[in-house]
């Protein structure tokens, strides 16, 4: 959506292709985390309510800033990428990352699961 606002728009379709990046791998992120399964009540799988784990943006750091001036060389030396193949860099750059691996939901194990918290 973001991307076809900013062609909507009218920006350069490979300044939109480098800002969408920018914002896939360094923008503010957030997943829903799922309710537990009630197993008794004080089981660890068991959460009170859906929560969202969210992180602020990271565009003022060096990882972020390094990773998006290769990839601004790369989308600039290939202007037509798809959209698919950019988010597909920016997730094989990072593979560790939580928001990539987990998407839009992740069930905790239990209130103690340390990915319920920011990672800073």
């Amino acid at each position: 959506m973001f991307f076809d606002a900013m062609i909507y728009l009218g920006v350069n379709p490979v300044k939109a292709r480098i800002m969408y990046y920018a914002v896939y791998i360094g923008g503010p992120r957030w997943v829903a985390l799922k309710p537990g399964r009630n197993c008794g009540e004080l089981c660890i799988n068991s959460l009170s309510e859906s929560k969202i784990r969210w992180e602020g943006p990271t565009y003022d750091t060096p990882e972020f800033q390094r990773n998006f001036d290769e990839a601004r060389q790369f989308i600039e030396a290939n202007p037509t990428i798809s959209i698919e193949a950019i988010e597909a860099r920016a997730q094989s750059t990072n593979p560790g990352d939580f928001f990539f691996r987990h998407q839009s939901t992740y069930e905790p194990t239990g209130p103690g699961d340390p990915n319920i918290l920011p990672a800073r």
